[in-house]
């Protein structure tokens, strides 16, 4: 069995991610805790507050939505590039520990999953984006009760 070895840095990179991430993570909600009231007065004010509204909602929803939508992308392009391949991981791919390389049949069902959980999440992306252009009307108040 064929065993890819890890990359010494790959885990120091993984970890210098993860704590960036959650930094900025931490200083949006501390930015967004402090601007709420300014925004909230802001979207309630004068005759345009209706499509303003609309406007914060659809970018909430672009901003939302997006990122699972480029990530069911991305899963499908990797699972094309390991069937093509007929290995996983790709040789390419720097791991963070030791791993077994699958090959054959194995890695293609192994890239098919990967291309399956890709579609599966893209079409859950649309799905909410579309809920949410469908529900936008109630959400906003401008549905007849």
């Amino acid at each position: 069995m064929e065993i890819q070895r890890a990359d010494p840095g790959a885990r120091r990179r993984a970890a210098l991610i993860l704590v960036v991430a959650a930094a900025a993570g931490a200083i949006l909600l501390v930015l967004l805790d402090h601007w709420h009231p300014h925004a909230a007065r802001w979207l309630d004010k004068g005759p345009a507050a209706r499509s303003r509204a609309a406007a914060v909602l659809a970018a909430l929803v672009v901003l939302l939505v997006s990122p699972l939508l480029v990530f069911g992308v991305y899963l499908c392009w990797l699972g094309r590039r390991i069937v093509r391949a007929g290995r996983f991981p790709l040789p390419s791919t720097r791991v963070y520990r030791d791993t077994a390389v699958l090959s054959g049949r194995a890695a293609e069902a192994r890239g098919r999953l990967i291309q399956s959980l890709g579609v599966v999440l893209a079409a859950l992306a649309l799905a909410a984006a579309g809920l949410f252009w469908r529900f936008a009307p109630r959400l906003l108040g401008l549905a007849a009760s």
